[in-house]
């Protein structure tokens, strides 16, 4: 019986720190004091800058073919509106679900 009071007693992790002790005297109940100062607050977020016109290079490069990155004459608009060239437009669409697409020609 002596046995289990001391297992009882004993800590369940003993490298566990102890409890604080408490604390005593006049202000033992006291809560601390509240600061005194203002928070700081965050800085300011700058807007998001709004996204840049494409560079006449960028536009450009809108109208080569995804493929071959030849001048393409048409955008697919059911593969994303990828750019084809006509040769890479025929090959790729071969399959029954692939000739369906809808497509724009592209102006020059």
């Amino acid at each position: 019986a002596a046995a289990a009071a001391a297992a009882a007693a004993a800590p369940l992790f003993p490298s566990a720190p102890s409890a604080p002790a408490a604390p005593s005297g006049r202000n033992a109940t006291a809560l601390p004091a509240a600061p005194q100062h203002k928070p700081q607050q965050p800085p300011a977020s700058r807007p998001a800058a709004p996204p840049r016109p494409p560079s006449p290079a960028e536009r450009e490069m809108e109208r080569w073919c995804v493929i071959c990155n030849d001048d393409a004459v048409l955008w697919c608009n059911d593969c994303d509106g990828d750019a084809y060239c006509r040769r890479c437009f025929r090959e790729g669409h071969r399959d029954e679900d692939m000739r369906a697409h809808k497509t724009v020609p592209i102006r020059r």
